[in-house]
């Protein structure tokens, strides 16, 4: 994760006085350049921060791409339980793994020998 100031777009929603959901405000912040969500604050229905939100923003160099910046991660934050959780981190898979797509997603690929071999 790097941390650097950046021009972001701010979009803030409130719940609705007749409508129910699990967070009653929520803040998500999109950089500028990319105009990806890198990050958010949802909050409870007391109007208690809940949660935190991050997301990390990798370049995308392969040549094919059609966008110049990727998911590089994403942390979320339970503020009140304690704990976080992490998703979509990059590995450190060679790039010929990720140039060929997902066509390499089979059910050979899940087995148990083959996630053995991919752990070492």
């Amino acid at each position: 994760m790097r941390y650097e100031l950046r021009r972001q777009w701010v979009i803030e929603d409130n719940l609705r006085s007749n409508a129910r959901h699990i967070y009653s405000r929520r803040v998500l912040r999109l950089d500028e350049d990319s105009w990806q969500i890198t990050g958010g604050e949802m909050y409870d229905g007391r109007g208690e921060l809940w949660r935190v939100q991050e997301i990390g923003q990798a370049p995308d160099y392969r040549p094919h791409s059609q966008l110049c910046f990727t998911t590089g991660g994403e942390f979320i934050y339970d503020t009140l339980a304690g704990r976080y959780l992490g998703l979509a981190m990059k590995s450190e898979r060679p790039a010929n793994i990720v140039d060929e797509g997902l066509d390499y997603l089979t059910p050979d690929y899940y087995t148990p020998a083959n996630v053995r071999r991919l752990g070492r």
